[in-house]
């Protein structure tokens, strides 16, 4: 008994030493036994993780909207709510992305690099977290190109008292920001949302930010400032913007404006770089010109959309800028509800305005639009006509814009330019009856013979989602 038990202890072992060795011997050593399955494996990667970091970098491009959603896909009854959906559904898009980030690891490294590139902050809580993020992980900020940074302000009281309830005051909320943008190194685009609450006039903390990161002065190309008045259009609450001449801002490109008291001791400094300048739903005091060509050398762009609030009604655009300004424009679009020509007819014909975008153009615009003198470098108009109400009040608007255009191009034979029409309407809601369809189609073709007379291309555009929707948050 106990000699089998020694021998079937020693054959055990010996098997166990020889399956060892077989398994610890590399091919070359022993040729002549079988390499083990092991060996034999090949690691192969998933397609996705095939794909070189370009390309995952374009597919998480797609991941994040650039644009809001129009605005019939949001209920226009309530502007609070509408604003708050946009804001929520571009937070999903970065919770999404997120989650894709969660895939693998080459996901991972290529979708921190878009989901960090411009972050949306929707609340001051957000943005302390954001800060403490960069603090923890200081290698993710030098993906971000981009921030929307919101400033909340809740009066003297809540700043005071309002750490009992875990709301943080506007001097830590300023701290936060300037703490935040300090450790962006690649930063160039900064939005600054300055929502007030109704009954509070706060001005911008825009020069208390700069002034606190030099470098950030030194590099920045875009600059937004916004005010509230998009969640509240009933009782907008504009801010003050500070004035901003001894700042320094060598490398800015694009100015955006929205919902700010512009004062005539508005004095920006010398932007050598500006070319596009955007001004949403300001509030405008005394008399102009608020912008001046030594200040704006390289301004080629203008927009201006939304309500603008001037303190005159026969205010143009000649009492926001001074006319050396107005010369030096190639590309203005003006989306006005009303008042759209008596705004713009103020653009000088000799300058350099070759691309001109105007809306809305009803049938109070006759008049204006019969008389007005097209500039003599322009190449492209485009028309956005208004249309509400019934439809064979339609039909006799858009019929009466039709005509005012038609005359317009008549009585401007010196227009020698321009090389396309564009009027965006929406013809499918036309559903008069035949008797009312047959003065506009005559109207419809006169224009469209007189513009195969000069050589300019016409067209009809149904409109799309920046001309149905000028007061969109994202407009800037």
């Amino acid at each position: 008994m106990g000699c089998s038990l020694r021998s079937f202890l020693r054959a055990w072992i010996r098997r166990i030493h020889r399956r060892i060795v077989a398994t610890s011997s590399t091919p070359s050593a022993r040729p002549h036994e079988a390499v083990p399955l092991l060996d034999q494996r090949v690691t192969r990667l998933s397609p996705a993780q095939q794909l070189p970091d370009e390309i995952l970098l374009e597919i998480m491009g797609h991941l994040i909207p650039v644009t809001a959603p129009r605005r019939s896909s949001i209920s226009s009854s309530s502007p609070e709510r509408a604003a708050a959906a946009v804001t929520q559904t571009l937070i999903r898009h970065q919770v999404f992305l997120l989650r894709a980030c969660r895939t693998c690891r080459s996901w991972y490294s290529a979708g921190c690099e878009v989901l960090y590139r411009s972050p949306l902050l929707a609340n001051p809580h957000s943005m302390e977290l954001f800060e403490r993020t960069l603090m923890q992980s200081p290698s993710l900020a030098r993906f971000v190109k981009a921030i929307y940074a919101p400033i909340r302000v809740e009066g003297t009281a809540a700043d005071l008292f309002g750490w009992v309830v875990g709301r943080r005051s506007l001097s830590a909320q300023r701290e936060d920001l300037s703490t935040m943008l300090s450790n962006c190194a690649s930063l160039r685009a900064l939005t600054i949302r300055h929502s007030v609450r109704s009954g509070i006039v706060s001005r911008v903390p825009v020069k208390e930010v700069l002034r606190s990161n030099r470098r950030l002065s030194g590099q920045l190309e875009s600059l937004s400032l916004h005010g509230s008045t998009h969640e509240t259009p009933s009782a907008p609450q504009y801010c003050v913007l500070p004035t901003l001449s001894d700042m320094l801002l060598p490398h800015l490109q694009v100015l955006c404006l929205r919902g700010i008291y512009v004062l005539p001791s508005l004095h920006l400094p010398l932007l050598p770089q500006l070319h596009t300048m955007h001004l949403v739903g300001n509030h405008y005091f005394g008399h102009g010109p608020y912008f001046l060509a030594e200040s704006l050398p390289a301004l080629r762009s203008l927009e201006v959309v939304k309500q603008n609030r001037f303190p005159d009604p026969t205010f143009g655009l000649r009492e926001v800028f001074d006319e050396a300004c107005l010369l030096q424009l190639e590309n203005i679009r003006v989306m006005q509800d009303e008042r759209c020509m008596l705004i713009t007819r103020s653009i000088p014909c000799d300058g350099r305005v070759r691309r001109l975008v105007l809306g809305k153009i009803s049938s109070r615009d006759h008049t204006d639009l019969v008389c007005w003198r097209l500039p003599d470098a322009l190449e492209t108009l485009h028309l956005v006509l208004r249309q509400d109400g019934t439809s064979h009040r339609s039909i006799a608007d858009l019929e009466d814009t039709l005509d005012a255009v038609c005359r317009c191009l008549e009585l401007n034979d010196e227009a020698k330019k321009l090389r396309e029409l564009v009027v965006v309407a929406q013809l499918d809601d036309i559903c008069g009856a035949p008797t009312d369809r047959a003065p506009f189609k005559a109207v419809l073709d006169d224009l469209q013979s007189l513009c195969c007379r000069r050589g300019i291309a016409f067209r009809i555009d149904p409109p799309s989602s920046d001309d149905l929707d000028d007061d969109s948050p994202n407009a800037c």
